[in-house]
């Protein structure tokens, strides 16, 4: 019956793999992707380790008030005046709300210290379980750990692995020699996993709150945690944004 169910709907699954295919494709090639595209307010997001913004894919189905911008990792000559130039290109900028998960913390931060030093404000920063210290070396072990193989090995996109590994490599270079120093004006809120000392709040001027999520790190936005995560995130979000 299943695979008569599957020569019936032959055409539909080929185009179905083909469209997730290029997805996948658009993601790696583009600065950015969006979700919720109709929402009112953006939010703009910057990625763990694995280094696309297809990182944010499932939480984009909790935070429907909001469009993200989950920007992919592209290796610029100053990249935190790269992703500066994209945001405030998107931005009526208005408030500039930022989320972002684990090692993009560091990447989102920079970022933040060169939209302030152009008076652009930003108001609000939404970080997922960021580390104060992190590895200082990015290994081909480290690269292949991120699992992202898996997934272009199911749409048939082995032909794509150099480039992600390359992209993958160097976010790791990047995020990796990027020491947190300084201080911004932005809020942090901290979602953070287990009960380690992570507070943040020497990264700002601004206020800083704790809200302990659910799930050890790198599971927190994936099932059975990502609903709860998700929510609370979007607590956040509809508390302190205005809509």
């Amino acid at each position: 019956f299943l695979i008569n169910k599957i020569k019936q709907n032959r055409d539909e699954i080929i185009k179905l793999l083909k469209l997730k295919g290029e997805i996948v494709v658009t993601s790696i090639n583009a600065p950015f992707f969006k979700y919720n595209r109709n929402a009112k307010r953006n939010v703009y997001c910057f990625p763990p380790l694995m280094a696309f913004g297809v990182w944010c894919s499932s939480l984009a189905n909790y935070l429907n008030d909001f469009t993200l911008i989950s920007f992919n990792f592209l290796n610029k000559e100053n990249i935190p005046a790269y992703y500066a130039d994209l945001i405030i290109g998107e931005s009526d900028l208005s408030d500039i709300i930022l989320l972002t998960y684990s090692a993009g913390g560091r990447l989102a931060f920079e970022v933040t210290k060169e939209l302030e030093s152009r008076n652009v404000n930003v108001s609000d920063i939404i970080m997922i379980d960021v580390n104060k210290t992190i590895k200082q070396f990015a290994t081909k072990e480290d690269v292949e750990a991120q699992g992202v193989f898996e997934t272009l090995k199911e749409y048939n996109l082995d032909h794509l692995k150099e480039k992600v590994y390359s992209v993958i490599y160097d976010y790791m270079s990047y995020t990796r020699s990027t020491i947190f120093s300084g201080s911004i004006k932005a809020n942090i809120h901290h979602v953070v996993a287990g009960s380690e000392d992570k507070s943040l709040a020497f990264l700002t001027q601004g206020q800083y709150k704790e809200y302990l999520g659910v799930g050890e790190h790198r599971a927190m936005l994936q099932p059975p945690f990502l609903k709860d995560n998700a929510e609370l995130i979007n607590s956040i979000l509809l508390k302190n944004i205005p809509v």
